[in-house]
């Protein structure tokens, strides 16, 4: 533990904070470590502090350490947890590590000197947790980049082709003979304007294929300032 972390430890024994505490401080000075001895209080401390890592007495009065760690969870605190017990219990161990404990340290006369080495794994392991998460969610942002492409394309191709069959008819029957009187005439440009704001539609569409994917309040949106480069 060689960079200063912000530690919860929730521990209703005096002399056992004091040991923990002790020990932190020795093997890493720049921790601060906030003790407090019930649930309460640690509830409170989470909803005013970030801390880096918790450490949580499983025998709380209140209520005890694993529903403390399920609040947590309820509440989705990023944040890696180690109970501490002063007895060993297997089920109570397996019931920590199923709700999403780190690790579950039976405190024995020599616990807080390997705690330390835990509490680093435990940071180790919750850093891995999130970078997965980020590669995952830019995975799914590419996926979707990609999959938004592929629909602009494929959309932008069926209305392309009944749409150049509309201009051209339109520019041939504004040459026929039969149709050059004035109320023709400004029908015809009608359909023309209109196909042509299509026309400008589907480029933009088009333009979708090669436009980046932008992060708003609202969620992924093709770029706009991009999209409005098409005239």
């Amino acid at each position: 533990m060689d960079q200063s972390y912000a530690i919860l430890l929730v521990e209703p024994s005096r002399y056992h904070a004091r040991l923990v505490e002790r020990t932190l401080h020795n093997r890493c000075p720049e921790c601060h470590v906030v003790a407090i001895q019930t649930a309460r209080a640690a509830i409170n401390e989470l909803a005013t502090r970030r801390f880096d890592i918790a450490l949580i007495d499983y025998e709380l009065q209140e209520f005890d350490g694993l529903e403390l760690l399920q609040l947590i969870r309820r509440e989705s605190i990023d944040l890696p947890v180690i109970l501490l017990s002063d007895r060993s219990c297997e089920q109570a161990a397996t019931e920590a590590i199923n709700y999403g404990a780190s690790d579950f340290l039976t405190k024995d006369d020599t616990y807080h000197l390997i705690l330390p080495r835990v509490i680093h794994e435990a940071l180790r392991r919750a850093a891995l947790v999130r970078k997965n998460r980020e590669l995952e969610e830019k995975l799914r942002t590419h996926d979707e980049a990609d999959a938004i492409a592929l629909t602009s394309a494929t959309l932008a191709h069926e209305i392309n082709n009944p749409l150049m069959t509309i201009l051209g008819l339109t520019d041939l029957l504004s040459q026929h003979p039969a149709l050059a009187d004035r109320s023709s005439t400004e029908k015809l440009q009608a359909i023309e304007e209109s196909a042509q704001r299509i026309r400008r539609a589907v480029l933009k569409l088009t333009r979708a294929g090669e436009t980046k994917v932008v992060e708003t309040a609202g969620g992924l949106l093709l770029d706009p300032q991009k999209l409005a480069t098409v005239d």
